[in-house]
């Protein structure tokens, strides 16, 4: 009953499972040279300026990953396009792709993308390939030989059929044998071993067979995690051991509780982190953090914006894991504990518990001081770490590094040191505004700072008319995609990202219940706090944090009653017309500080809701996502010029700062489209581009701003101070002037006056004297030089 009762849902599962998602139920690619016999092939450089080239091919399999073609002859002052179609002989398109020239390099593969569509195999297709308005004689390399293989079919240049000759090209395929050996196997697999330990009688066989079990568990578990992590066909065999005995040991100290219940829950506990981490990199392009488990309240109150899938990874992890409670089950039936004589049974179960505990603490603690890599891990692209290592050792050393280490020769002697020297400078204007309003533009950037983006109008017009009483620069942060608060957190204090441990959400770590920064500093100076969000108040804890701040209102989603949505989010226009009545209902004999924090370009472009029509298209390549985020952004654009309109004529003396949190979070396939190139082979300077926003200091008074040009973050808090005429503490003076020196602290390196990029290993010494004082306010409060924060 109990073999029947799992394994014929198990069965429907997997019947279920090939006629829903087909091809698509694959573990790895297959790569295929569709050219000839490598050693004996002789190239041949095609020149196809203003031409094109016609290569016929049968499709080994129904999902084609991938191609790669190789191009010749091209310089980066090339001014032409290279084309990429692929179609059936009836004229259908599959796909179609273009980039420039200039951004492609010479002598290098040429990556064109993949079908979303099936082929049909057996099928013939062609793939075009076009060199348009190129200056220099661009070519295609091909390979001549009379032993090409049986695919590849008709090759013709420029209307003019080529004989023995072939693409010099790469095709990847879905590699759809892996169906059976994946899926099939553990199925057939597992009902055996089912089936065999039904039968069985003898008690040691029992007991063996549970054991093996037991052991398949822990294997069940890993493969779960791992397909979720879409690592199972990369990561190798000695970190599967490693994470196979982390999850081991955890179930081992967990049986002290929960008894043989233990490995139900670490199966259904990799389930859930697993699915977690799947969505998470989905949404967000970055993996799961233990430590990102505090952000689950916020994750939750959002997730509703976002299309799940549940894709064939999902699908594939539901088997396994119902498979191997089966199984379990079924194992636990053959052994019970009575079978201990009754006086010995209590000590030796207790002996048994604590034993396993003790031996899982023990494994975790080897692992965690003899197999951590040092050199290897990636301190700077955390998700590279992930398929490499696994999910749950990646994030063991993760944990292992997450505390604020102190720096290097801190002491009081040190910071009295450091204290002394800050330069006591006054105030650069005498004109202070009474309102000074400061908005933190949710996922605000321009996507046209990587490169390639070509659009039907301008996404910022307002924005890049300004000129008059205003700064404009780039803003470089410590996220992308998602993790808002690290930015804001940054703003507000003055405190870097850059010291804490990679992951590290302030809000959720480091704040307490009082926290000096920028709403303290106002408040010493006669102004009246605002802090607003068109979301729930405890969105990122701010509900607690704001008060720590000191922030004398707080207003929240529930203050929007009846406010304009765009999507599902309340809109930029709406949410500053709220910014205008607080202004206006404003009548204490103080100044007026307003933050904002808004709500409208929040993720889950894919979920249009009907309420947004895309404004913006983009003419170089194709991506429905990217249009819908650039129309936003037009819309904030549009809500920030209605804004300014308002205070231009405003008596009082007013300044707007807007800037933005991230980049957002979009597909893969865009941002290779935005640098023209995969992602792969950025060097550091160019994937710090990932991490700029804009921002925007203006006034409705005549002054003449200093602009500081491209800042990071931390430093624009106090910047805003400088702007503004205000005094401010030892800590902001120091910043001003570090600010001089190290204008950005980026999310691979530095950026220094000159505005060279230098990555971090070469020369970050120069912020130590930064490192010491923050950490002097998150960890040493009680240090008598505290007070450099607030003076």
């Amino acid at each position: 009953r109990t073999l029947l009762m799992f394994w014929i849902p198990l069965l429907l599962l997997l019947v279920a499972g090939r006629m829903l998602y087909g091809d698509e139920l694959q573990q790895r690619v297959q790569y295929d040279y569709f050219t000839c016999n490598m050693e004996a092939s002789e190239y041949t450089d095609i020149a196809v300026k203003d031409g094109e080239i016609i290569q016929r091919f049968d499709a080994e399999q129904t999902g084609l990953y991938t191609f790669f073609f190789w191009l010749d002859n091209c310089s980066s002052q090339d001014s032409g396009v290279i084309r990429a179609q692929l179609r059936d002989l009836g004229g259908r398109l599959y796909y179609e792709n273009q980039y420039d020239l200039s951004a492609l390099g010479e002598g290098e593969f040429t990556w064109m993308g993949g079908t979303t569509d099936q082929l049909k195999k057996g099928k013939r297709y062609e793939l075009v390939i076009r060199i348009e308005n190129a200056v220099s004689n661009a070519s295609i390399r091909s390979v001549e030989s009379g032993n090409l293989l049986e695919g590849l079919k008709e090759y013709c240049v420029n209307g003019e059929p080529r004989s023995n000759l072939a693409l010099y090209f790469l095709q990847s395929y879905l590699d759809s044998y892996s169906i059976g050996t994946v899926w099939l196997f553990l199925w057939v697999s597992s009902f055996g071993v089912a089936l065999a330990g039904s039968f069985l009688s003898r008690k040691n066989a029992r007991k063996t067979f549970k054991v093996i079990i037991g052991g398949w568990g822990i294997v069940a578990s890993f493969l779960v995690i791992e397909i979720l992590n879409e690592s199972i066909d990369v990561i190798a065999p000695k970190y599967i051991l490693i994470n196979c005995s982390i999850i081991g040991a955890v179930s081992m100290i967990m049986y002290i509780i929960l008894k043989k219940w233990s490995k139900y829950i670490v199966l259904l506990l990799c389930m859930i982190l697993g699915s977690v981490n799947y969505y998470v990199k989905q949404f967000r392009g970055t993996n799961l953090q233990v430590i990102d488990l505090k952000s689950v309240p916020t994750a939750m109150s959002i997730v509703g914006n976002y299309e799940l899938m549940i894709s064939w990874q999902i699908y594939t992890a539901i088997m396994i894991m119902w498979m191997t409670i089966g199984l379990m089950v079924i194992a636990d039936k053959q052994i019970d504990e009575e079978r201990i004589p009754e006086y010995d049974r209590k000590s030796w179960i207790g002996r048994m518990r604590l034993g396993s505990a003790a031996g899982g603490v023990l494994i975790l603690m080897i692992i965690s001081s003899v197999y951590v890599p040092k050199e290897s891990f990636n301190w700077f692209e955390l998700n590279k770490n992930f398929p490499e290592y696994g999910w749950c050792y990646t994030n063991m050393i993760l944990m292992e590094r997450s505390k604020i280490q102190k720096p290097e020769g801190y002491s009081d002697e040190s910071i009295e040191k450091i204290v002394s020297s800050i330069e006591k400078k006054p105030p650069k204007t005498d004109i202070i505004p009474q309102n000074l309003i400061v908005i933190m533009n949710e996922s605000f950037s321009d996507l046209g700072i990587l490169g390639n983006l070509e659009t039907d109008r301008d996404y910022m017009p307002f924005i890049h008319s300004l000129e008059e009483n205003v700064v404009k620069g780039n803003l470089y942060v410590s996220t992308f995609g998602g993790n808002t608060a690290v930015t804001e957190y940054e703003f507000l204090t003055g405190n870097t990202e850059h010291f804490f441990p990679q992951g590290t959400v302030p809000y959720l770590s480091v704040c307490q219940k009082e926290e000096e920064g920028l709403c303290r500093i106002l408040q010493r100076q006669n102004y009246y706090t605002v802090a607003m969000h068109p979301y729930e108040a405890g969105n990122w804890n701010r509900d607690k944090v704001y008060e720590a701040m000191n922030f004398d209102e707080f207003w929240s989603l529930e203050d929007y009653e009846n406010s304009e949505y765009l999507r599902n989010y309340v809109s930029d226009r709406a949410d500053y017309d709220k910014i205008i009545e607080v202004v206006e209902n404003f009548d204490e004999d103080k100044n007026l500080f307003i933050f904002n924090v808004t709500m409208q370009n929040h993720g889950g472009y894919d979920i249009n809701n009907g309420l947004l029509d895309t404004s913006v298209r983009i003419e170089n390549f194709e991506s429905s996502v990217a249009e819908t985020y650039l129309s936003l952004v037009y819309e904030s654009d549009r809500a920030f010029e209605y804004l300014l309109d308002y205070f231009s004529s405003s008596d009082k003396k007013t300044m707007v700062v807007m800037f933005g949190d991230h980049m957002p979070s979009l597909p893969d396939n865009v941002y290779d489209s935005l640098y023209g190139r995969d992602r792969q082979g950025l060097s550091a300077e160019e994937r710090n581009k990932m991490y700029i926003t804009p921002y925007i200091i203006w006034t409705n008074y005549d002054i003449e701003l200093e602009s500081r040009g491209n800042i990071s973050a931390n430093y624009l808090g106090s910047y805003v101070l400088e702007c503004a005429g205000l005094g401010m503490p030892d800590y902001n003076r120091f910043l001003c002037s570090l600010m001089d020196q190290i204008p950005a602290i980026g999310q691979y390196g530095l950026v220094t006056r000159e505005g060279e990029f230098t990555e971090y290993g070469n020369g970050e010494e120069i912020l130590e004297e930064y490192r010491m004082l923050q950490y002097m306010r998150v960890k040493d409060r009680g240090s008598r030089y505290y007070n450099c924060f607030s003076n």
